[in-house]
């Protein structure tokens, strides 16, 4: 590849930058640096929260943006917010009072619940496991949620009401084009408003940075990585990455995800 092609790397987390124990190697971090100096700007996209992301990687001063939550926001290396594809309370409003389900919503970076859920939260969750974890890591809402916005929102519901819930979000889908949805289809249901992806959020960075799409390099392995994929002039799946990443990629790392597959591509196409 021609060095000066591109001015941007975009590296999923999950399954592309980090191994499957949720680690990088020293050598990942000392390359990310040599390609910080030499004037790539690095960017991280992923699914995950600013709370869920390791420290080790927040810890790398070379990485320049974070596309968090699958495109919801995007934060400098500063902390500070440079967009935000959030959803308003009246797209929610109708999921928020409904008693069958626990909300937690997540504002910058961190999650939050409030005191009248927490209140029903053994009768809709009777996992104790994950009623101890929301309690000893959700921070109370104190704030009127009417005048408030929100990177996306969980609902969380008892098996037994997966139908229910399903039924119910499909009708303000229909009703809402502003939202869109994620299922483990079982008990709980993630919503994002609908321009909330990490291709979109990439392209509005870009754009912002002055940066043609043309001009990024993108690395990733799973679905939510398809439109990320879709829209830059180097497209990078890896090498354990699903049919799908592999059908719309130009390329394809050499190794995995657990043997360096992003910085061994590029040390040998892009690096040296």
């Amino acid at each position: 590849m021609n060095n000066n092609k591109y001015k941007i790397i975009a590296m999923d987390l999950d399954g592309t930058l980090l191994r499957d124990d949720q680690t990088i190697s020293n050598e990942t971090i000392r390359v990310l640096e040599n390609l910080s100096k030499a004037g790539y700007i690095l960017v991280i996209s992923t699914g995950r929260s600013m709370v869920g992301i390791p420290k080790e990687i927040k810890n790398i001063d070379s990485i320049d943006y974070f596309i968090t939550s699958n495109g919801a926001s995007c934060v400098d290396k500063d902390g500070i917010y440079v967009l935000k594809n959030w959803l308003s309370y009246d797209e929610i409003e109708e999921l928020v009072i409904d008693n069958n389900f626990f909300v937690e919503y997540l504002i910058s970076g961190k999650w939050y619940v409030s005191l009248d859920d927490l209140k029903h939260i053994s009768n809709i969750i009777k996992d104790k496991n994950i009623v101890d974890y929301i309690r000893s890591t959700r921070n109370i809402i104190d704030d009127d949620l009417r005048n408030m916005s929100f990177e996306k929102i969980n609902l969380n519901f008892s098996k037994d009401y997966y139908s229910y819930a399903s039924k119910k979000i499909k009708n303000i889908v229909k009703n809402n084009k502003n939202i869109r949805t994620w299922t483990d289809k079982t008990h709980k249901l993630d919503i994002y408003s609908r321009v909330a992806t990490k291709g979109n959020a990439l392209k509005q960075l870009a754009k912002s940075i002055n940066v043609q799409l043309s001009e990024v390099i993108a690395f990733g392995d799973d679905d939510n990585d398809l439109e990320m994929l879709s829209y830059v002039g180097c497209p990078v799946a890896m090498k354990n990455g699903n049919d799908n990443v592999r059908k719309i990629a130009k390329y394809m790392t050499e190794f995995d995800n657990n043997n360096e597959g992003v910085i061994q591509f590029i040390k040998n196409g892009l690096y040296n």
